[in-house]
């Protein structure tokens, strides 16, 4: 009868063993699996980044070249987009601008000096977008608020407005992947103010604008920024 209790209780020794060794085993394969899984995660969130940031060089170096050819210093420009990972997509009916003189001759008229779309250039890389638009370049990742890369070529200084309004339209092709080239034409440029049609003796087309306020309204999904 002993030796059958000490069997017994050997043999409940020895299961007890096999458990721990299965438990070991268990927790060390989960920490190495952690390990890796964290691993391939941070270098995933390093390339992400990296793609982000070249994706954002890319649009400020086309945000360069697109106000050297639509302000006239040239007539056309060329870039590549090298190795830059995502799309590249043109869209002409987005965002508005409109610039008004309010009560110029003092009855509380309103005057529209300017209304054109703006239309934009955009790099997509998963749920990150970066944009030129409106002569800047702006980055939204999500539902988060768009902030800006390279600011638009607008200037106010003193009592002076320097207000390009650069509109893009697609050329023959409207979107490109990979490494590619792109290239940018301007277009035609037109002065909307001082109106070179408006009568000498109008007072409220001259310019400096001596009465009323000057009012800009952008209507864009990046107004955020």
């Amino acid at each position: 009868m002993r030796r059958g209790l000490g069997g017994t209780r050997g043999d409940e020794r020895a299961v007890s063993a096999s458990v721990g060794v299965v438990l070991i085993v268990a927790i060390t394969l989960m920490g190495a699996t952690a390990v890796v899984t964290l691993g391939s995660t941070a270098i995933g969130d390093t390339q992400q980044a990296a793609d982000v940031q070249r994706g954002e060089h890319v649009m400020t170096q086309f945000a360069s070249k697109a106000a050297m050819a639509a302000l006239g210093d040239t007539g056309s420009q060329s870039m590549s987009t090298g190795d830059t990972q995502g799309t590249i997509s043109v869209t002409e009916e987005t965002g508005r601008m409109q610039v008004y003189h309010v009560n110029a001759s003092g009855n509380g008229d309103v005057d529209q000096i300017a209304n054109s779309t703006l239309g934009e250039v955009t790099h997509r890389n998963g749920d990150r977008v970066t944009t030129y638009q409106g002569g800047g370049v702006w980055s939204k990742r999500g539902d988060d608020p768009a902030q800006m890369v390279s600011p638009p070529e607008f200037h106010y200084r003193g009592q002076t407005l320097t207000l390009p309004i650069v509109s893009v339209a697609a050329g023959e092709t409207a979107a490109a992947s990979g490494s590619s080239r792109i290239r940018v034409e301007g277009g035609e440029t037109t002065r909307v103010f001082p109106d070179p049609d408006a009568d000498a003796d109008d007072e409220t087309a001259g310019n400096p604008v001596e009465n009323g306020t000057v009012v800009v309204v952008v209507e864009s999904e990046y107004h955020e920024g």
